[in-house]
């Protein structure tokens, strides 16, 4: 029945929607684009001849490349005509290159210039078809007692037993994974928490390297914690942002250039989503587990999904059904990887209340 049901959820990934098509309004002022029933864009009317309207916020994308451009940029003179952009902007602007300028230029190369990512069996041209699989949950509290005892965080602990599990699978399967990493690209929040309560997503996507190579779990736990705090510390969620921004507002050509590229620098997609803390009932019936598959994109062959639901821990995988035709194999990784962990929190010198 499991099996049955994995093979439904991943035909389910893949269906269209046809006849589905974006509209455009010519307006009086401005030209709005509509797209299933809500207004994704908006631009204004040119009515002079010889005269382009520029927007800098179209610009985002070359700006991460080249951030010294903007000095110069047409966009910039013509907006500095129309009075858009005050006096008080280029000191805002002086001020904050003194303070970031050196950070913004590395953390944007460090996201833009990235190598393609690691060549493994999982990493190649994705198709339609997909797998998907799920494994038991794991107790939250002894997830959170493995970190408190490591000095690291949760997210930590559950990236570093993905990681050993897809390390396990390639050796499995013969691939040397000596010194090897394979990046994810993972969402960073980027909402405040006094906003947290507000609709839509405020998030960038970084590429995060997950040390498969290393079989040492606790050397693992490290690597895992050392590349995270490197992320946290850097402007590279921010400048993210506002590329998947500008994405939406280039021809179609343009985004799935930047798809191709992006895609290029990562095997998988991971996301952590924190759950509900208490069971949820449905028609007056308890809902003993919630799961859910990270969409995957361009040629990422795996999308990995974390959730945490009612004390417990979900972890869960689809992936190209011809690059990964098996992942149950690394889901079922996953829990021993984690009992490791668990086996050497449980052997360190607790701390005892008088």
């Amino acid at each position: 029945a499991k099996a049955k049901l994995g093979d439904h959820l991943g035909s389910l990934d893949v269906v269209l929607v046809p006849g589905v098509q974006p509209r455009v309004r010519v307006l009086p002022l401005t030209i709005e684009v509509w797209f299933g029933g809500q207004l994704v864009a908006r631009h204004a009317r040119c009515y002079g001849r010889y005269e382009h309207v520029l927007d800098l916020e179209h610009y985002l994308d070359a700006l991460t490349r080249k951030p010294g451009a903007l000095a110069g940029a047409s966009a910039l003179e013509q907006w500095r005509r129309r009075g858009r952009w005050p006096e008080c902007y280029d000191r805002l602007w002086h001020r904050l290159t003194e303070r970031l300028g050196r950070q913004v230029l590395e953390d944007a190369a460090a996201l833009t210039e990235a190598p393609d990512d690691a060549k493994t069996r999982l990493k190649g041209k994705a198709g339609r078809a997909k797998r998907v699989a799920w494994g038991a949950p794991l107790a939250l509290d002894a997830v959170k007692a493995v970190g408190k005892s490591m000095n690291v965080s949760v997210n930590d602990v559950l990236l570093s037993c993905v990681a050993g599990a897809i390390g396990l699978y390639l050796r499995g399967h013969g691939d040397d994974t000596e010194g090897q990493e394979i990046r994810a690209l993972v969402p960073v929040n980027l909402r405040p928490l006094e906003t947290a309560w507000q609709l839509g997503n405020r998030f960038g996507m970084v590429p995060l390297p997950m040390p498969v190579g290393i079989t040492n779990p606790v050397k693992r736990l490290y690597a895992v914690h050392a590349q995270t705090q490197a992320l946290k510390n850097s402007l590279q969620p921010a400048l993210s942002l506002g590329l998947m921004a500008t994405s939406g507002t280039v021809e179609k050509a343009a985004q799935r250039a930047m798809l191709k590229t992006l895609s290029r620098k990562a095997t998988a997609l991971m996301t952590h989503v924190p759950g509900p803390a208490q069971t949820l009932r449905l028609c007056d019936s308890a809902v003993e587990r919630v799961m859910f598959w990270a969409p995957q994109a361009g040629d990422m062959s795996l999308g990995i999904s974390i959730l945490t639901y009612a004390g417990q821990v979900q972890f869960g995988l689809i992936a190209d059904a011809g690059l990964c035709p098996d992942p149950q194999a690394i889901v079922a990784h996953f829990e021993p990887e984690f009992q490791h962990l668990l086996t050497l929190a449980l052997m360190l010198p607790w701390e005892t209340k008088d």
